[in-house]
């Protein structure tokens, strides 16, 4: 799988850490992923779904025997090395046809190698500078694409204190001369952060934002 990797990242996407100047990454990671994983698809037709697998999920293990039985005789012992080899040489069969297979207008392969080689370049200086700092003997262009991502997950994704996270955003006041259209994108913001299920998300930005203007109506749930 060795190939390098582009020198820049997506066109069109900032890259996720790009110098040390802040003590955090711009955008929190679990955003910036979701915006590579869109750029991807329309730079690249990647699509990263097609990818969340290790290619060799749904494959039987070859099932070796590799502990020789009680009074083994050196015929049983070729027997069971060659039926060993012959297990592990088809399982290795099964996994070269399934980085064959059509995947994203390539093969699964080539696609999983785009998006590695993507994915590792738009990570910015500063990014691939603390990944390298984490996991020093790390190659990315010899890993697969789900085990890469779950490798910068754990390096990049932050557990967030989702009360206090909730708490700021119920203490956030408009600001004197601050527009309700920009004291509702700044709720919106904060609101990111706060993990809300998808659908009560407006609601809290709507609720707070008519709680701290005086215009609450008391008969909408907190």
């Amino acid at each position: 799988m060795a190939q390098s990797a582009p020198n820049s990242g997506l066109p069109g996407l900032d890259p996720f850490w790009k110098s040390a100047s802040s003590a955090e990454a711009p955008s929190p990671w679990r955003i910036w992923r979701a915006q590579f994983k869109m750029s991807l698809f329309a730079k690249t037709n990647v699509n990263l779904k097609a990818l969340e697998k290790h290619p060799s999920d749904g494959i039987a293990p070859p099932g070796l025997t590799d502990a020789p039985t009680a009074g083994e005789t050196p015929a049983q012992r070729t027997t069971r090395l060659n039926a060993n080899k012959a297990a592990q040489d088809a399982y290795d069969d099964a996994c070269k046809t399934a980085l064959a297979a059509p995947c994203c207008s390539d093969t699964l392969e080539n696609a999983d190698l785009k998006a590695i080689s993507y994915l590792y370049a738009s990570l910015g200086e500063e990014g691939k500078r603390r990944l390298h700092q984490r996991l020093p003997e790390i190659c990315p262009a010899d890993m697969f694409m789900c085990d890469f991502v779950q490798e910068l997950d754990n390096i990049f994704h932050k557990q967030r204190n989702i009360l206090v996270e909730r708490v700021k955003i119920l203490s956030r006041r408009q600001l004197p001369n601050e527009t309700m259209q920009d004291y509702f994108a700044a709720l919106t913001e904060l609101a990111a952060k706060c993990e809300f299920e998808h659908q009560l998300a407006p609601t809290w930005i709507q609720d707070v934002s008519s709680l701290t203007s005086g215009t609450w109506n008391s008969n909408v749930n907190s």
